[in-house]
């Protein structure tokens, strides 16, 4: 296995298992991006919403009715 303390590659580890474990490292990395990802859309989803109300309160209308537009 990897000595994660040292850093280095014990005795007997195999190219297979290294590469194992630069593939789950890869599958973690991806999976932090998309989740920053998701927050990004979640941030911009809900700044389209406050303009879209501001907008709405400036013409004199609801809220809600710019969203229906």
């Amino acid at each position: 296995m990897i000595d994660r303390q040292a850093g280095l590659f014990a005795g007997g580890e195999s190219l297979v298992d290294v590469f194992a474990f630069g593939a789950e490292f890869v599958e973690k990395v991806v999976e932090l991006t998309e989740a920053r990802f998701e927050v990004l859309q979640l941030e911009k989803e809900s700044s389209q919403l406050l303009v879209t109300g501001v907008r709405g309160v400036r013409d004199g209308k609801r809220p809600g009715d710019c969203l229906s537009e």
